[in-house]
């Protein structure tokens, strides 16, 4: 990632140089005490759904773009992305945005991460959006186009190329974060996803499908996922996520609560139980600026 980060360094200078860019410091640290149904016990800097610890910052350059870095404190043994950079790019916002980013696809079953070319864009007479971007990263990392049609309440999704799916945040719900749940990944991805908002409550529906798998090992998978959140206050969550893979019929119940207090400190707690069984549980200090 170091000539990425210089091609961000660099942007900064030359764009920089007509007025200080705005510099905001940002970060969502947790550090986190999980409990397994083996009786195994274990602390990290992220927690029991692979959401890791993050510094960074954001820059408003000139003219009017935007550029944002932000570093894992803790990498997670065995993830698909091995990179201490979580993102890293330039934008101009609602245009094009370069570098490595989370790449566009879904409600948070899929999250890869990595170095791409992003456009935002719109089809059929300017009436629906479109971000779609091409990614070609390290070997073993998502190489190929992927993308998101649709408003921000409906939509689908769709992926081609290779290595699919080897993020540690992909899948997570299904999984302790230092298994891998695809470490070789697949060659096309297909979903969709709604979500809706009224008053404090959110629900979420989400649908992937796996398709191509690059090792004999593999299989083809589906997967659905159902949450619904309710915030009665800032930074105060109480949220339930059920999720079934169809190709086993496992299915995960993910509980979470987050609870405010002081100077940006919560405290986050997530209860998971596998096929109706206790599977984990995490507590976890939450620190965000």
């Amino acid at each position: 990632m170091k000539p990425l980060a210089i091609l961000v360094l660099l942007a900064t200078s030359a764009l920089g140089t007509a007025q200080i860019p705005d510099i905001r410091i940002k970060t969502d640290i947790r550090y986190s005490f999980r409990f397994d149904a083996d009786r195994s016990t274990g602390q990290a800097w992220y927690d029991s759904l692979s959401r890791h610890s993050l510094i960074g910052f954001d820059l408003n350059l000139e003219p009017g773009l935007h550029a944002f870095v932000s570093e894992r404190v803790q990498k997670i043994p065995h993830d698909g992305d091995p990179d201490g950079i979580d993102e890293a790019f330039v934008e101009d916002t609602g245009d094009w945005r370069l570098g490595k980013q989370v790449l566009p696809f879904g409600r948070g079953l899929i999250r890869e991460s990595c170095f791409a070319a992003r456009s935002d864009t719109f089809l059929f007479l300017q009436q629906l959006p479109l971000k779609v971007a091409a990614c070609d990263d390290a070997t073993g990392r998502p190489r190929g186009i992927i993308g998101r049609i649709g408003s921000r309440q409906v939509g689908v999704n769709f992926a081609e190329g290779d290595n699919f799916g080897v993020a540690a945040e992909t899948l997570a719900i299904f999984r302790k974060p230092e298994l891998t749940a695809t470490p070789i990944g697949y060659h096309r991805l297909v979903g969709a996803d709604a979500g809706w908002v009224k008053g404090r409550t959110r629900l979420d529906l989400e649908y992937v499908g796996l398709r191509q798998p690059q090792s004999s090992e593999q299989q083809a998978e589906d997967v659905a996922q159902v949450a619904i959140s309710y915030v009665p206050k800032n930074r105060f969550l109480v949220k339930a996520a059920f999720a079934q893979r169809f190709s086993d019929n496992v299915n995960m119940l993910a509980l979470e609560g987050e609870i405010p207090g002081n100077f940006g400190a919560s405290g986050v707690g997530v209860l998971r139980y596998r096929q109706g069984k206790f599977f984990d549980a995490c507590l976890e200090l939450r620190v965000r600026y």
